[in-house]
């Protein structure tokens, strides 16, 4: 895995947790508020862990090693969910929506370069 590629990702996944933050301070309900907070942290911390991981073991080459991490992570982000949703301070869509920043972050970083890439292409040609 390329690191500067992975670090990129890094910015998109926290800025999308702090735009969907800022936006639920909007609603001026503190369980959306914290839900979208508690979603975009956790969100952030899960993208964090997986690129650890993924720097450390693709360079040894362990396969295995990697599978167990990316389960014991899985428990471990379940958990937290189980935990933040116990709680019942939380609204429980506005932490799925501020969740949802890990994906909007990897998507859109994916699609701005895929556009970068594209047009760069494009000039080559001309």
């Amino acid at each position: 895995m390329e690191r500067r590629l992975l670090r990129k990702i890094d910015l998109y996944v926290f800025l999308w947790g702090a735009m969907i933050t800022i936006a639920s301070t909007l609603f001026g309900d503190v369980p959306i508020f914290l839900g979208a907070l508690a979603g975009s942290v956790l969100a952030a911390l899960n993208w964090l862990g997986f690129r650890w991981a993924g720097i450390r073991m693709a360079a040894a080459g362990s396969k295995k090693r990697f599978g167990i991490f990316l389960a014991i992570k899985t428990l471990a982000i379940l958990v937290a969910v189980v935990l933040v949703m116990g709680t019942g301070r939380v609204s429980p869509v506005a932490f799925l929506i501020g969740l949802s920043s890990l994906v909007l972050g990897i998507l859109t970083r994916s699609v701005h370069q895929g556009l970068s890439e594209g047009s760069a292409a494009l000039r080559e040609e001309q």
